[in-house]
């Protein structure tokens, strides 16, 4: 949008130089400067056609990128919440490809990272907050902005951290759309200790706490594990580049510390979302 603002400025600077010559040259030279503005307004016209297509092109990409993680289906939505909350016994954790090399959509492919249960989980979790303190009788709508904001500074609090302890550590480079979905699965535990407190009481809402963290930080972990592995990139980490840089064994260790820390946190994030209720 800047580059086309710009561009458009151009025009009408080089079509305000080209009248102000034919104004110099009068009636005679009328006909010249007249091509001048012509030509003037040809430049800026390619040029602003230009930037509309470069910015087309990026818009698109992105677009694109958003639009595979929200490629989802019911039978997708189903087999993930499944996923979620019943995480243990699964063992194959590798997305597919497809023909073409690429991964596969989130509803062709059960292992992708989708979008699309975070957001709803999300949004779901706001209006829990607010049925909740609304059933003791509590609620104000600030309640919906604080709710929102915080588990939007939680969510990116965590999906930065994960970020940069794992590319320090071992250079992994991991996607930040694939970290804000694996943490945005949060929301779905969140949601339903919320449900428990307001509809059966704390004591059974703090026993759906810890069961949901620990379904939701195995999850994590094993997602993860995943993710770092296939994130791993010829770039090697800040710390890995020291001269007391670990072994291969001992960076897999710390990794693995980290992963585990990562899930223990979800307990900390999850009491820290509901305990308002």
């Amino acid at each position: 949008a800047a580059a086309a603002a710009a561009a458009a400025a151009a025009a009408t600077a080089a079509t305000a130089a080209a009248a102000t010559a034919a104004m110099q040259n009068g009636v005679s030279g009328g006909a010249h400067g007249s091509a001048m503005e012509e030509v003037a307004k040809g430049v800026a016209l390619d040029y602003l056609n230009k930037v509309d297509a470069g910015f087309s092109t990026y818009t698109g990409s992105y677009l694109a990128t958003l639009r595979f993680y929200f490629d989802v289906n019911n039978e997708y939505v189903l087999q993930k919440l499944k996923l979620l909350l019943f995480p243990f016994k699964k063992h194959e954790w590798t997305p597919s490809d497809s023909n073409s090399g690429q991964l596969r959509p989130p509803k062709d492919e059960l292992n992708s990272p989708d979008l699309y249960i975070p957001a709803m989980a999300f949004a779901t979790y706001i209006l829990a907050m607010g049925f909740a303190l609304g059933a003791q009788g509590r609620f104000t709508p600030d309640v919906l902005g604080l709710a929102g904001s915080s588990g939007l500074v939680i969510l990116f609090l965590e999906v930065m951290g994960i970020k940069l302890t794992f590319y320090l550590t071992n250079g992994t480079r991991l996607a930040v759309l694939d970290l804000c979905s694996c943490c945005g699965y949060k929301f779905v535990g969140v949601v339903l200790v919320l449900a428990a407190k307001a509809l059966l009481g704390s004591s059974v809402g703090y026993l759906l706490l810890l069961l949901s963290c620990a379904s939701i930080g195995t999850f994590m972990v094993k997602t993860l594990r995943h993710l770092t592995v296939q994130g791993q990139g010829f770039t090697p980490g800040f710390i890995t580049e020291g001269i007391a840089s670990p072994a291969h064994s001992e960076v897999r260790k710390m990794q693995d510390y980290a992963l585990w820390a990562v899930g223990g946190l979800q307990v900390v994030w999850s009491w820290y979302l509901s305990h308002g209720v």
